[in-house]
């Protein structure tokens, strides 16, 4: 029994032997799926291992970041691109170019001159931007005109003149420069050339010489037109009001210098303007107030064009803009205002001024002077002319701080006199008529009474005092009978204490 027993034993521990080393044996010559996949797995991780250590030996190579590629990589097989015909062309030169164009303008230089001297008047004088001290030329093909405009985004000018135009498109050129070089062209026709796409940004050059002398000519550089600032646009369905130009040139002449320079006043740098309509009698009556706190002007006056005003309408315009629109009209226009919100827009023949209006409340000028006419008690007449080179004379002697001057009513005389103390003396003595009244001494600033002077068109004045000399003084002139509907202006002016 114990014989067999440890026979069985052995035996088993024979068989577990031959077990044990039959693992380390390949069952059979053919490798199995699990052998082949750590064969695999062996050799990558050898390949890898020996690229690292070819890396580490090999030299450091910094790569370009700009080059590095934003997209896949995709290869030849995949596209069934030709792999020379991209390697040909660098990615960095793979952009779109637009087709450039040639264009020609040719005008008269006359009138290209007064076209760029009108819209020249709505460029500042010390521009924010570059682009602000240019003017635009609007190509007009189909109906070969050429469009000027200027825009300074308080008020612009814009105008259109004749011209032989082959191209299509719009540039902006430095107005002073491109003024002064014109002015000194030879009289003829001018050509402008220049060469341009729809999409450029960068620099045009135009080239300026005469037609009949192509190899004579001087090159400006410019901007393309899309870079200029958009020119704002009032409706031309409704016309508010028609004026001559000999009427607003009246009104503006005679109230304009009133205005303040003062930013800080913002609405007294403008004319304040109110409009209304008498469907009756088809009369517009213009009413303007400007004052810069020391005078005051009200002026007052009808036309008898026709107007769609369906109720009074009140608007403060830049006195700038009214200085430059005065500059450029004639007696013999007609001029059109067309008004939206926040904008009005002069109309006369081609040209045109569009501008901003002052947002704000406006002194009530009208009532200020007509108070100060009802309590008025000493008035006197005289002669425009006398009394302005009297006051010229005194401004000689005033210095620009103190501009003071003493003016004394003498009613037993009939006499006005002027006196002024400064640097040197004076006193000078000039006629009155109509005095009624007591005696009074009154200081004014000379260069502010003489302005007002100045501004009135006729011969006779009359001055409307108060009870005390730091009473304003009314001033207003004789009504003018050469026109049949007058423009009235009543000026105020503030004495000094």
């Amino acid at each position: 029994m114990t014989k067999t027993t440890a026979s069985s034993t052995n035996t088993k521990k024979t068989q577990s032997s031959v077990q044990k080393k039959s693992t380390d044996i390949p069952k059979s010559s053919n490798p199995t799926e699990k052998q082949v996949k750590r064969t695999k797995t062996d050799s990558t991780t050898s390949t890898e291992s020996q690229a690292k250590k070819a890396k580490a030996n090999s030299p450091t190579k910094i790569e370009n970041p700009s080059k590095k590629a934003k997209t896949p990589a995709t290869s030849s097989s995949e596209t069934g691109e030709d792999k020379s015909k991209t390697d040909a062309t660098p990615p960095q030169e793979q952009t779109v170019q637009t087709e450039s164009q040639l264009i020609q303008i040719s005008t008269d230089k006359n009138a290209l001159l007064e076209a760029i001297e009108l819209v020249k008047a709505g460029i500042s004088n010390n521009p924010a931007y570059p682009i602000l001290g240019m003017i635009l030329l609007e190509l007009e093909t189909e109906k070969q005109r050429l469009k000027l405009r200027s825009y300074n985004y308080e008020f612009g000018f814009s105008t259109e003149i004749e011209a032989g135009i082959t191209g299509k498109g719009s540039i902006a050129l430095p107005a002073a420069l491109f003024y002064a070089i014109l002015r000194k062209f030879p009289m003829g026709e001018c050509l402008l050339t220049l060469q341009t796409n729809d999409e450029a940004t960068d620099e045009i050059v135009a080239k300026l010489s005469l037609k009949e002398q192509p190899d004579n000519f001087f090159e400006i550089r410019g901007l393309p037109g899309n870079q200029y600032p958009e020119y704002p646009t009032v409706s031309p369905t409704t016309v508010m009001a028609c004026f001559s130009g000999d009427f607003l040139i009246s009104i503006f002449n005679g109230s304009l210098f009133a205005a303040s320079n003062e930013e800080t006043k913002r609405v007294l740098t403008g004319t304040h303007f109110l409009l209304s309509y008498n469907p009756d009698k088809k009369l517009t009556t213009l009413k303007t107030f400007t004052t810069d706190g020391h005078r005051m002007v009200f002026s007052e006056g009808m036309t008898k064009d026709q107007s769609t005003l369906d109720e009074p309408v009140s608007l403060t315009i830049p006195v700038k803009a009214l200085r430059e629109l005065q500059k450029h009209l004639l007696p013999s226009d007609q001029i059109k205002l067309y008004l939206s919100e926040n904008l009005c827009r002069f109309q006369w023949g081609l040209n045109e001024l569009v501008s901003r209006t002052i947002e704000g409340a406006y002194p009530d000028c009208e009532n200020v002077i007509n108070e100060i006419l009802s309590q008025s008690s000493h008035s006197f007449t005289c002669q425009r002319g006398q009394l302005q080179d009297t006051l010229e004379r005194f401004l000689i002697l005033c210095t620009k701080s103190e501009r003071v001057m003493k003016m004394k009513i003498e009613s037993e005389k009939d006499y006005l006199s002027i006196s002024q103390k400064d640097v040197a003396r004076g006193q000078e003595s000039i006629p009155i008529e109509n005095f009624t009244g007591k005696p009074l001494k009154l200081l004014y600033n000379v260069n502010y009474l003489l302005e007002i002077i100045k501004a009135i068109p006729n011969d006779t004045i009359i001055l409307h005092l108060g009870n005390s000399p730091t009473d304003a003084t009314l001033i207003t002139p004789s009504i003018n009978s050469s026109h049949s509907l007058a423009v009235h202006l009543k000026y105020l002016l503030a004495p000094l204490a």
